[in-house]
């Protein structure tokens, strides 16, 4: 294998896969570097699902970032032959004047989406599997849904091996330095060289730039499956993703998918680990 590259990509999770897959359609002669398995379960992109929309309450700056991603989303479907996204609609739930729902509405109008606007009790004759304080409201974006992440990641490590990039598992990181051009990676078993370097270690990150003193903090966000009574009424087709927003904090789901329950998960309530490696996965 050769040690010399263009580029190389510290972590092949969500991010670095994706790096690699679009610096391999480049023509760049790009190396993925991985600490564990190719698509394991220690970093952030796995779980079965993470949700994708359009009206992104936080800014309305994610609005065309967001309808490019579903393209390239598109796009990979079929360079790869697999469904990695699956349309459900998106159900957000709150006080009228909540960040939530104010902030949906302001990316919406910003960029001409089409929302559909529910009364508390309206949510509750479309979706009864809903019970709402009388106070809340409810908006609907048909453009959202689900993608499989860890199907994902595999789309996308096999378009880039497919387009000459190297991809390299179970080899653990020691160090790199940079210098005025040159980039050299020092992992337990090679010592490798490139022009550029991408980090895309996830919760590794503040370890692996730590020379930087950069202020990042590494927050651990635990999603749970719950069995429900009825798992007809929490299929894609009677149950969409949502996101609900409550005096103590907000939470995001989606529909029962293969079977494995009700998703649920904070969208930012969490707890900071002082590194990925000291948490206890069993808790």
């Amino acid at each position: 294998m050769p040690r010399n590259y263009d580029i190389i990509v510290l972590g092949c999770g969500g991010m670095g896969s994706a790096a690699l897959a679009e610096l391999a359609r480049r023509g760049v002669r790009v190396l993925g570097l991985e600490q564990y398995p190719l698509v394991h379960d220690q970093g952030s992109s796995h779980g079965e699902t993470r949700i994708i929309r359009l009206a992104y309450y936080e800014h309305p700056d994610y609005v065309p970032l967001l309808r490019r991603a579903f393209e390239r989303w598109y796009e990979l479907e079929q360079e790869c032959g697999e469904q990695l996204l699956t349309e459900t609609g998106m159900l957000s739930m709150g006080e009228p004047n909540s960040e939530l729902i104010t902030g949906i509405q302001r990316a919406a109008a910003e960029h001409s989406l089409q929302l559909e606007s529910y009364s508390a009790r309206e949510v509750q004759q479309r979706w009864p599997q809903w019970k709402l304080p009388e106070s809340y409201v409810g908006v609907f974006e048909n453009v959202a849904g689900y993608l499989r992440v860890e199907r994902c990641i595999r789309a996308q490590l096999k378009v880039a091996h497919a387009r000459g990039a190297q991809i390299v598992a179970e080899e653990p990181v020691i160090s790199w330095q940079a210098e005025a051009n040159t980039v050299t990676v020092r992992t337990a078993r090679e010592t490798y060289h490139a022009a550029k370097l991408v980090i895309a270690g996830g919760a590794w990150n503040p370890e692996l730039l730590g020379a930087l003193n950069l202020p990042l903090t590494v927050a651990r966000m635990v999603p749970c499956w719950f069995e429900v009574p009825n798992p007809r009424l929490f299929t894609r087709q009677r149950f969409p993703c949502f996101i609900h927003t409550s005096p103590v904090g907000e939470f995001y789901g989606f529909p029962q998918i293969d079977g494995q329950g009700l998703k649920l998960a904070p969208h930012h309530n969490s707890n900071e680990v002082s590194s990925p490696a000291e948490v206890d996965r069993a808790t």
